[in-house]
């Protein structure tokens, strides 16, 4: 599916932020930049003209705010009226019969955080005739969220909330087919995930980096928080930051979480070095089991079967140093995965 429009749903009632912003929650300022604009500059980036980015922006002073934003930022996006709360389901459609959009479309919920750019490149990249590609991401615990199961023909059904949960949650980034429309009920008011999503076919594109749910402002603390360590990642199992990259090596601090670990997997294109800083790291390579504590280190040949785990109640951190001529996360060739990531055989 190739999307010419994209619709961003923002004119939520946002009541768990209790009024601890003066603006709606998408344009609250995250290490300069709001959510919004960053959206919106990841679907410039990807090719989608100004002019057929939506705003579905509710009303009253919600609707002044990002008509401001907009003439501000000197943009040309649409922002559309709505003359009361219509859900998600109801502002999407209010956007595509109020301004350019139309389906095939991406569809944003306004609050969320991404690596947009990671996420819209691996939804745009799927291979699939679903009515509606979602953006799924990895939660543990996921107690409070339904999960996204996935069936044996690769679409998937909607769980509902599970006590001790994990698994891939609706991350609020939808790529919608032109087929979509057929399941919108003649209602104004509706929810896409209730009302719409169990009637369609839908298929899940896995994404495992940062992602977070501008709910409340607690969160909004996390992410300027994290925003402000510079160059990191979250993956399932802990994450990592980038610390210097050159012509043929690349400097990274891993963390991996109490009772977690990264992929059974290979590199084509590089070799790495781990060197334990804090805690006792398992270390499965080839046929070889490793245990190794705080300052000592292991070779992880080019080409060569390796996993790394933390079988510990305290956080492992290391430093990794990569040497070869490519250092892109697709040189990653994942042969097992407990997380339920794609998986090369």
């Amino acid at each position: 599916m190739t999307p010419k429009s994209a619709v961003i749903l923002c004119g939520g009632l946002a009541t768990r932020m209790k009024g601890a912003f003066p603006m709606p929650k998408s344009l609250i300022p995250l290490a300069g930049i709001s959510v919004l604009e960053r959206q919106i500059n990841a679907l410039i980036k990807l090719g989608i003209p100004q002019k057929n980015i939506v705003l579905a922006a509710g009303n009253g002073e919600r609707y002044e705010a990002f008509q401001k934003f907009i003439a501000e930022k000197k943009l040309s996006c649409q922002v559309i009226f709505e003359k009361e709360q219509l859900g998600t389901g109801g502002a999407l459609k209010n956007a595509l019969s109020e301004s350019n959009a139309s389906l095939p479309t991406l569809v944003f919920n306004g609050d969320i955080l991404c690596d947009f750019d990671q996420a819209l490149q691996q939804m745009c990249a799927a291979k699939t005739t679903a009515d509606a590609v979602i953006l799924g991401h990895y939660l543990d615990p996921a107690d409070e969220c339904g999960l996204l199961s996935e069936r044996p023909d690769g679409t998937i059904e909607f769980q509902e909330k599970v006590p001790n949960s994990r698994g891939y949650i609706n991350a609020g980034i939808y790529l919608l087919d032109k087929s979509f429309a057929q399941f919108f009920p003649e209602t104004d008011k509706f929810s896409i995930e209730y009302d719409v999503f169990p009637k369609a076919q839908n298929a899940m594109v896995k994404y495992d980096d940062f992602w977070f749910n501008l709910t409340n402002p607690d969160i909004v603390a996390e992410v300027r928080e994290f925003l402000e360590k510079g160059d990191c990642h979250l993956r399932p199992w802990g994450g990592y930051t980038n610390l210097h990259e050159g012509v043929n090596f690349k400097v990274k601090i891993l963390e991996v979480k109490p009772n977690q670990g990264i992929s059974l997997q290979y590199h084509n294109r590089r070799s790495e070095s781990w060197v334990v800083v804090t805690g006792v790291a398992t270390v499965q390579r080839d046929d070889e089991i490793l245990e190794l504590c705080a300052g000592e280190t292991v070779w992880i040949p080019q080409g060569a079967r390796h996993r790394l785990s933390n079988k510990q109640a305290e956080p492992l951190i290391l430093i990794e140093t990569q040497i070869g001529d490519y250092f892109g996360e697709d040189d990653i060739v994942r042969l097992e995965d407990i997380y339920g990531r794609p998986v090369n055989r």
